[in-house]
């Protein structure tokens, strides 16, 4: 890869170096806002999501360290500990995940949480696709992954993850899997790099009232069926997959 210049001399020829540049500047800023606005309004009619998988069955998951001392244990009523890592997220919010089933595993140092991602089974609702999607049986669903800012780099996100799949894997689960937007390298990054594989995509394209859905697999077999969140409570076949499974 070619490495990029780091001066302002460098991206110039002798001529111009000397030159003041500050009015390169705002159209540099613009450049950065429009491509923002940009990824936001196609986001806005036509998404796009990676379905990763990682395998338990007949495999070592391996156990990777933090920097720091952590504790690992799953939420049960320790919410103002969680909104305080999580303002963002109200605890109405939290209490409807850990009622309907979900689990909250947490990372604790130094007497709070410091990083934290749920795991869900049966039926998930996807906000971002505005569909639910329903698990096989042997799935465990990943979602809503945080670390603290000032926690990043030291390794509490990949000591947890593989805590969890241990836990997953004692439990019986034949595979974990995650969705991340097409657009989002740097969780896609993160996420291979934990040993998640890409097996496919699901698209949405919303246009007024008219929307399609649509899934590729790139192994061969098919991905967990998006549904309308109405219809998950009508076919009787579906009972066993609500959203509080286990």
């Amino acid at each position: 890869m070619t490495a990029l210049p780091n001066r302002i001399e460098e991206q110039f020829p002798a001529p111009l170096a000397g030159r003041p540049l500050v009015e390169l500047r705002p159209r540099t800023q613009l450049r950065k806002h429009a491509s923002v606005w940009a990824s936001k309004a196609v986001t806005t009619v036509y998404r796009r999501m990676l379905f990763l998988v990682y395998p338990l069955q007949n495999k070592l998951v391996p156990s990777f360290r933090s920097t720091l001392a952590l504790e690992f244990r799953a939420l049960t009523d320790e919410l103002e500990e969680y909104h305080q890592f999580r303002p963002d997220t109200p605890p109405s919010e939290v209490r409807d995940r850990l009622a309907r089933g979900d689990r909250c595993f947490a990372s604790w140092h130094g007497g709070r949480i410091v990083d934290a991602g749920w795991v869900a089974t049966g039926a998930v609702y996807v906000p971002y696709l505005q569909r639910t999607m329903l698990l096989d049986h042997g799935d465990i669903y990943h979602y809503d992954s945080h670390t603290s800012p000032e926690f990043r780099g030291r390794g509490p996100f990949m000591a947890r993850n593989s805590y969890v799949a241990r836990c997953n894997q004692s439990e019986g689960f034949a595979r974990s899997v995650a969705l991340v937007a097409l657009e989002n390298r740097a969780s896609w990054k993160v996420l291979t790099r934990s040993g998640l594989q890409t097996r496919g995509l699901y698209t949405y394209l919303r246009l007024g009232p008219f929307s399609r859905y649509q899934q590729n697999s790139d192994c061969g077999e098919e991905l967990p069926p998006l549904i309308s969140v109405k219809s998950v409570l009508v076919p009787e076949s579906l009972v066993e997959l609500s959203t509080s499974s286990r």
